[in-house]
């Protein structure tokens, strides 16, 4: 939601599993095992084509012009997704402009010469890049500014006491 305006501008897309027996099953839980087995590429994938099927549904019937933001795990980054970025844009008719993706700030550091590369190819197709829970790994300005992120998404440790810290506040702040 637009803080001046009121007007909602997009939201961020977000998997939940749901397993038969254990109930509601936690995205801290099961990402890292479908990155361990190979299937976050398949999930990913799957993620981004609904989510950008659904909003172009809903602009299209609303008349409006909502972004959606979907995560993407650093495990998915190759030359093959940056096709299929493309691929699921064209196949669903959702604008570049209105795709964010995200990515984890201590996940993008582990080769961050290929994940420039990759990150800088899908940024020329008119896609946006968030920086997701910033601060909670290198947190440098210098690596920063290698890649191409147009939104810090500061992370919660941060946010969850600003009325009661003043150190959390003043970063917050700057």
């Amino acid at each position: 939601v637009n803080a001046h305006t009121g007007e909602l501008e997009g939201a961020e897309a977000l998997a939940r599993c749901i397993h038969p027996t254990a109930g509601m099953v936690s995205p801290v839980e099961f990402i890292p095992v479908a990155e361990e087995t190979g299937l976050i590429r398949d999930i990913g994938d799957w993620v981004l084509e609904q989510s950008c099927n659904t909003f172009k549904q809903w602009n299209d019937e609303a008349e409006l012009n909502l972004s959606v933001a979907v995560n993407v795990s650093v495990r998915q980054l190759d030359d093959a997704f940056i096709l299929r970025v493309q691929e699921i844009l064209n196949q669903t008719g959702l604008s570049k402009e209105q795709l964010e993706l995200e990515i984890t700030e201590s996940l993008l550091m582990d080769n961050v010469q290929e994940n420039v590369r990759i990150l800088e190819s899908i940024n020329r197709q008119g896609v946006r890049f968030a920086m997701d829970d910033f601060g909670t790994g290198y947190s440098s300005l210098s690596y920063l500014r290698q890649f191409p992120i147009g939104k810090l998404k500061i992370d919660r440790s941060f946010v969850n006491d600003i009325t009661d810290d003043p150190d959390d506040e003043a970063i917050i702040r700057a």
